[in-house]
């Protein structure tokens, strides 16, 4: 357990909920949604999630992998190039400048692709702030440079476990006799008190949910489309069970045009929470749990 983590649970409980409610229902939500306008105005995304691939060499006891095959090497799934084209060519029109992450639940350097799929991004899109999450283990020194040289601005690297991943420790040592513009690795320690449930689909230690019920997310101003070209909820949504329309099939703007998907958005930016994936994700369901058990204690 860490010092921040101590002084967590050593916070009183009441004032840690008035924190976190001005924190997070007042200040952050509005900083956010103020940056969202002046950068991309009112209604498109700053950030695109494209599930180029579902298979990860690990299955992390806080992610959903850990209790499903989705993210099995035997039940790999990729993403078909050909929709992947389709979808950069189409935010090639509008010249989005926002985030592409090529990743979601899988691990980026599993996909072999990968280096191919960032330079057909980088050339559609010059202005586009191309990402991959990575556990590190995959990562080599060829595969880093492949990437870096495809185009990809930003590689961030969580480390779960105790030590550094030593292919991370030896891609370190090969940045070492390189340019510092050459590094685009960004690391960090992941501390899993702060994770989310994922939609009901994991436990986790404790969070803000448990206290504020709040979308984690206010990245109601991010699109996440999975491997088969669905555009889905979010993140959170695993198993894909909340679709709007497939980028296959149809375009990015009719199916936000014609879907609920502007409607949900809107109330999760208000705080409204009606759909059951959401009102587990946010903690809804525990609070009201308590409430009952409470209600139960005193009138025995």
């Amino acid at each position: 357990m860490n010092v921040k983590h101590k002084l967590y649970l050593i916070t009183p409980k009441a004032f840690r909920k008035r924190v976190k409610e001005f924190y997070y229902k007042k200040l952050l939500h509005s900083l956010y949604g103020i940056k969202h306008r002046l950068l991309y105005g009112r209604d498109f995304f700053e950030l695109i999630a494209l599930e180029t691939t579902t298979y990860c060499n690990l299955t992390c006891s806080f992610c959903p992998n850990s209790k499903h095959d989705r993210g099995s090497e035997k039940n790999e799934k990729l993403m078909d190039e050909g929709v992947f084209r389709k979808i950069i060519d189409e935010l090639a029109t509008i010249n989005y400048r926002g985030k592409l992450a090529l990743f979601s639940y899988g691990e980026p350097f599993t996909d072999k692709r990968m280096p191919r799929l960032i330079a057909y991004t980088r050339r559609k899109l010059p202005r586009t702030n191309i990402q991959l999450n990575s556990n590190g283990f995959l990562m080599t020194v060829e595969s880093y440079k492949a990437a870096v040289a495809a185009g990809v601005d930003v590689i961030n690297v969580s480390q779960y476990a105790d030590i550094m991943p030593p292919n991370v420790k030896k891609v370190y040592e090969y940045l070492k006799t390189r340019p510092k513009r050459e590094n685009k690795i960004k690391y960090r320690i992941f501390d899993q008190t702060q994770l989310s449930n994922r939609g009901g689909e994991i436990e986790t230690e404790s969070s803000v949910n448990d206290e504020v019920p709040i979308c984690m997310y206010p990245k109601a101003f991010a699109l996440t489309i999975d491997y088969k070209g669905n555009l889905v909820l979010c993140c959170n949504d695993y198993h894909g069970n909340i679709t709007f329309g497939n980028l296959g099939e149809k375009t990015l703007f009719d199916i936000l045009d014609n879907s609920r998907f502007y409607t949900i958005m809107g109330e999760i930016r208000r705080n409204v929470y009606k759909l059951p994936i959401c009102r587990k994700c946010v903690g809804l369901d525990k609070v009201e749990e308590k409430k009952e058990d409470q209600l139960v204690t005193i009138n025995n």
